[in-house]
């Protein structure tokens, strides 16, 4: 309950915009870009999207975007791909280490695996950002209204879409920052009956990870069942490593001095069935996770010289959390994509039940996010030039929790429309718009626009602007405990945000880069503060704050084949944030970059290597004294990975990843520890 709290105060100090018109601020950018791309075609850079494999982009298609699938250049938002060949090259192990080299996106994580993890994406919080598995959204309503990629396995991910920018027009409340959609095996494409893999591993702290999925497809039916079991003794989650640092009132203080490592394990198993008929098809997918995780009761910060520190506390209960985590999804569609008419309808269920112990005894609290949805799509003009589309959307959300303060709940009703034009020079305009009727909050409607402009073969425009919305989280209304107080009167987030890029290839197409800056201003963000009730005691509050939010940045990346075998991508983020006091927001580096070298030593051996680089950052804490937040400023820190894979045969692979090589010792959220150098080797078969 500590941690939530902290988490919950810390993160989410919001923010002030300089009055600056977001449409005059894209326009003016134009010419920078206009000027980038004179500059790179008269020194002949190479030049690269935001995707991964360069050389197939024309069979690369996407969802997120358009809701419907859609040729990765067509569209106008900036969206990163990712698959299984990419996870191999970044020596990931989990779905944070993926997500967190995508252009935009930081990340934070109170301790080691299996302990709460945030995603920044563009500025935006946490909560922000809305999450789906399988068709499924995942934000926990019982929580921070976030998803904790902490406890989230790659092995049987395949695939991964990230799209940034305002995106609510089409998917409704959280998805200020963007959409995150995670798709795991399905069997659908499958060439024969019976396919399986097999992954085996382990590593530094005793981490040992084992996967099956077995899958296939026979005539129009196809399967997919996967079992996964993780487990490691971990690292402290409060930092064991000491930091000093000057907090924003001038005072010395220290964090870390933890003495005990917290272990973490997790089960997971999902069954997928499915018939599809080409142009009918159904299918019922079924996913539960069980999770255990033990933390500390909170950082272990206190000010230099302070020998009466009650270092205790660490462990004080043994805190742990128990969640058990179920997803159900029914879905169905008549029609296929191309087909003039294409309908879909779904219904799926998430329940989250967590149990809490620590030094302020038990806890329960139990979540469900309920949806009910109708999709249908009208294609036409196909056989010309350009073709174009309308979707229609209906939504029913519902979202319940049961435990901390009593049972509560929140419904709404959504529709939303879309227009889509494609042409086949690679030009596309689409138009959203979007209404939301709940029980709550004032009804609302968002509205997004996005379009692509190819000026030649090697150069290509494309921009966005649109609306967001975030509801106030059922905690947020009605509190958490006896530690965080609801408040029944909060109004939704709402922001205005857009992008401009331009993307430049090189004639053999080997060479990519890609400039785009985007744009945000945040109105009612939400945040928390002390506050005294009747008896005197400190409380926090969760109220929305005066004024607005600005953030604005740019993301620029490269992705090439240097020679046959050697493949290099890179990206660096600039992020300019400032709440109402214009003051940075906390947990988002102005600079961050990273890069990743692949090289195809002969058909058999593949070695790579990967730097991440995070710049300073604001963060805060929860000074237990005084009751109130305390700023301090944390330090860059850069981390260098390296890995090989040796494939035996067709059907086995050996791999090795050593991770912080340097050893590297940092924090990405004050009081809490990251792993040190550490090891993992590990066997994949597949039959």
């Amino acid at each position: 309950m500590v941690l939530f709290c902290i988490h919950k105060s810390t993160e989410k100090i919001m923010q002030k915009i300089i009055p600056l018109d977001l449409v005059l601020s894209l326009s003016t950018l134009t010419t920078l870009t206009l000027t980038a791309v004179t500059l790179t075609a008269v020194t002949a850079l190479p030049a690269t999207a935001d995707e991964t494999n360069p050389q197939q982009l024309d069979d690369i298609y996407v969802t997120t975007a358009y809701k419907a699938p859609a040729q990765w250049d067509n569209t106008g938002s900036s969206v990163t791909v990712l698959t299984p060949e990419d996870f191999d090259q970044l020596n990931a192990v989990d779905v944070l280490d993926v997500i967190k080299s995508v252009p935009g996106v930081s990340i934070t994580q109170s301790g080691g695996r299996g302990t709460l993890s945030s995603v920044f994406m563009r500025g935006a919080d946490s909560d922000q950002t809305l999450v789906i598995i399988d068709g499924i959204k995942v934000n926990n309503p019982g929580a921070n209204g976030a998803y904790n990629f902490g406890t989230l396995s790659l092995n049987d991910v395949e695939r991964i879409e990230v799209l940034r920018g305002e995106q609510s027009a089409l998917w409704g409340s959280e998805a200020i920052g963007g959409v995150i959609s995670i798709q795991t095996t399905t069997g659908k494409n499958a060439d024969k009956p019976f396919n399986a893999k097999v992954k085996l591993g382990g590593g530094s702290n005793a981490t040992a990870e084992s996967n099956v999925s077995l899958y296939g497809k026979e005539g129009a039916f196809y399967y997919a069942i996967n079992a996964n079991k993780t487990r490691t003794n971990g690292i402290s989650a409060a930092s064991e490593n000491t930091f000093h640092y000057t907090n924003d009132q001038g005072t010395q203080i220290i964090s870390g001095g933890a003495s005990e490592d917290d272990s973490y394990q997790s089960g997971s198993g999902s069954i997928r069935l499915g018939a599809d008929f080409e142009r009918a098809g159904i299918e019922v997918l079924m996913r539960h996770t069980s999770i255990t995780s033990h933390y500390d009761n909170g950082p272990l910060i206190r000010e230099a010289g302070d020998t009466n520190f009650d270092f205790s506390q660490e462990n004080d209960g043994n805190p742990s959390t128990k969640t058990n985590e179920n997803l159900i999804k029914l879905e169905g569609f008549v029609g296929n994509p191309d087909d003039r008419i294409h309908q879909r309808a779904y219904i799926s269920h998430m329940s989250n039940n967590s149990y809490f112990s620590g030094r302020f005894g038990d806890s329960i609290n139990n979540a469900d996010k309920r949806n009910l949805g109708y999709q249908l799509d009208v294609n036409f003009d196909q056989d010309g030039a350009a073709e174009q589309a309308i979707s229609a959307y209906l939504e029913y959300t519902k979202d319940k929790m049961d435990g901390f303060n009593g049972n509560n709940s929140l419904s709404q009703n959504s529709a939303a429309v879309e227009y889509r034009w494609f042409h086949d020079n690679d030009h596309a305009f689409s138009a959203g718009l979007r209404y939301d009727d709940n029980d709550l909050f004032k009804d609302d409607t968002t509205f997004r626009l996005a379009g692509g402009f190819r000026i030649n073969d090697l150069t290509r425009l494309h921009a966005s602007i649109g609306t967001g919305i975030k509801n106030p989280t059922l905690i947020d209304l009605y509190g958490f405990g006896g530690g965080f107080q609801g408040n029944p009167n909060l109004k939704p987030e709402k922001s205005l945000g857009g992008e401009l890029g331009v993307t430049l290839t090189t004639t053999d197409d080997r060479h990519r880069v890609n400039f785009t800056y985007f744009n945000r201003r945040l109105d009612d963000a939400i945040s928390a503060r002390s506050v005294q009730d009747a008896n005197g005691d400190f409380t926090r509050e969760a109220f929305n704050i005066d004024g607005k939010t600005r953030v604005d940045g740019f993301e620029a990346g490269y992705q090439g084949e240097l020679t046959d075998k050697l493949t290099l991508s890179a990206n660096y983020t600039y992020t300019n944030s400032e709440d109402p006091d214009g003051n940075a927001l906390i947990r988002r580096p102005k600079h961050q970059a990273s890069s990743g070298l692949n090289y195809q030593i002969n058909d058999q051996w593949q070695a790579h290597a990967d730097v991440t680089h995070v710049g300073k950052r604001d963060d805060a804490y929860f000074d237990n004294n005084t009751f109130q937040q305390v700023g301090v400023e944390l330090p860059s820190y850069t981390v260098f990975n390296l890995g090989t894979r040796y494939t035996l045969n067709k059907h086995h692979t050996l791999y090795l990843n050593a991770n912080n090589i340097f050893d590297e010792n940092y924090e990405n959220t004050i009081g809490f520890g990251q792993p040190e150098r550490n090891f993992f080797i590990g066997y994949q078969g597949q039959w």
